[in-house]
């Protein structure tokens, strides 16, 4: 196993270890999942790497501004305490980064538990642009959808799609392939709806 290939399990217990208290979520630790996540980005080339390159500049950014105020961006809820004041522009840029990752990680979880739950003779590029038009479509303007739609035909095979990101570049038992799809599945989604409270319950889900 290389130590380029994508860990799911590292993803899997960042994501666990991030959700932080009982309504928060452990910042820094969120982004550690990320790190890992663009493994996978890499991996399948040039159709997610509209993901990654806005993934690793948002990763950059909230990592800058935990180093310069580790407390403020500690959690998620911290974050948000110290950014929004009622009736003012946010004090930093931490809540509306965090928000484009946020979207992201809802399309990676329509994708990966479309992949998992595919059969063979399933068409993956129509699940790709399905969990896009789901997710992320819908904060892109038209050009990049446009683009995004025409390179959907060049997504990796559904072999190779349950090999690496569910076995290492191996085939997997169809238990193994249960068994991790349906962890990474449940703690990802866990993360996504703590967030996604914290966020529509402080009015953010729109920031621009």
């Amino acid at each position: 196993m290389s130590e380029d290939s994508f860990q799911i399990e590292s993803v899997i217990k960042h994501f666990e270890e991030c959700l932080h208290e009982e309504n928060d979520i452990d910042l820094m630790t969120y982004v550690r999942a990320y790190e890992e996540l663009s493994r996978l980005f890499n991996i399948l080339g040039i159709i997610f790497s509209f993901v990654e390159s806005d993934v690793k500049e948002k990763r950059e950014i909230l990592k800058q501004l935990y180093q310069q105020d580790s407390q403020s961006y500690k959690s998620v809820n911290s974050m948000v305490e110290y950014e929004i004041v009622p009736g003012q522009k946010p004090k930093q840029i931490g809540c509306r980064t965090l928000l484009r990752l946020h979207r992201a990680l809802e399309f990676l979880i329509l994708f990966v538990e479309d992949v998992h739950r595919s059969k063979p003779e399933d068409n993956i590029s129509e699940l790709f642009r399905d969990a896009y038009e789901k997710s992320l479509s819908q904060h892109h303007g038209w050009l990049i959808r446009k683009t995004v739609q025409l390179a959907s035909h060049a997504v990796p095979s559904r072999d190779f799609l349950i090999k690496v990101i569910f076995a290492h570049g191996e085939e997997p038992t169809p238990e193994q392939l249960e068994s991790v799809a349906c962890k990474f599945v449940k703690v990802v989604q866990d993360v996504y709806d703590r967030v996604q409270l914290i966020y529509a319950d402080n009015k953010l889900l729109n920031l621009p």
